[in-house]
């Protein structure tokens, strides 16, 4: 899908979300943001994409579809 290979090379803007609740201690919150983008599809299908990107090098892990 589209909207993943935008997360992918970087291009897709994300927003941070659950800021301050990640206690998963493979992604420190000093150095990953979990993020989410979502887009509307040509025939109106709404897709929302997690992922998590580090802060610093911009690297990011675990894309994952939302339902």
């Amino acid at each position: 899908r589209y909207v993943v290979e935008q997360v992918r090379c970087g291009n897709a803007r994300g927003t941070e979300i659950m800021k301050g609740k990640i206690k998963d201690p493979r992604y420190p919150s000093d150095q990953w943001a979990k993020m989410e983008v979502t887009r509307e599809t040509l025939s109106g299908e709404t897709v929302t994409v997690h992922f998590w990107k580090n802060r610093q090098t911009g690297d990011v892990r675990e894309i994952k579809f939302k339902d």
